[in-house]
């Protein structure tokens, strides 16, 4: 039986045959080992640009989702705030500088019954100051006025609106509706004082 030979391991006397043959062994071998190694360097920077590109492409769409939704929102917030009517209510209660009726539609159209009868004991403030029914100044306390003005429904009116202004009593719909009503009966008696 004959001897086998290891065909994979190195052969110095057969790479000196094929030398003599005019086969370079070792040109061949390190040729190969070149063409593996950019192949494999080819392969890796292939797939390495395709990774940029994916995170690239993926980076860009998130880009251009959060544009979107950020132009959206800025857009309908403003589109939201144009809607609303510019109304200046300040804590402190004054009667002069204010657009009484804008005021009081806007806050009878938010549901604000709060600020409605704030308002509108402020509008009926000024209405009787400029009538000449009572002095108005900026240090006297609605109780104050009552003295100036002895009718029962203004009484009623400023009751109501101590509670709402001071008494943390909550404003609701049929209070602002009984302190309307009140205000109509009250400039039918003032019609009939003068």
């Amino acid at each position: 039986m004959s001897q086998r030979t290891d065909t994979l391991t190195f052969n110095q006397a057969l790479i000196e045959k094929w030398k003599d043959q005019g086969i370079n062994y070792e040109r061949d071998l390190q040729l190969k080992k070149k063409k593996e190694t950019k192949e494999v360097k080819d392969d890796r920077s292939l797939n390495i640009n395709k990774s940029y590109n994916n995170f690239s492409m993926t980076m860009s769409i998130v880009l251009a989702i959060a544009l979107i939704v950020g132009l959206i929102i800025y857009f309908s917030k403003n589109f939201a705030d144009a809607q609303k009517v510019e109304v200046d209510l300040t804590d402190e209660d004054t009667i002069y500088g204010i657009d009484f009726e804008k005021v009081i539609r806007e806050m009878e159209s938010q549901g604000n019954y709060f600020q409605c009868i704030r308002m509108k004991y402020l509008q009926l403030l000024r209405q009787l100051h400029d009538e000449k029914y009572i002095f108005w100044t900026i240090a006297k306390t609605p109780t104050q006025y009552t003295y100036e003005l002895k009718i029962l429904e203004f009484k009623m009116l400023t009751n109501i609106f101590m509670k709402i202004r001071y008494g943390n009593y909550p404003a609701t719909q049929d209070l602002y509706n009984e302190f309307c009503q009140l205000c109509q009966v009250l400039n039918s008696k003032k019609g009939g004082m003068e």
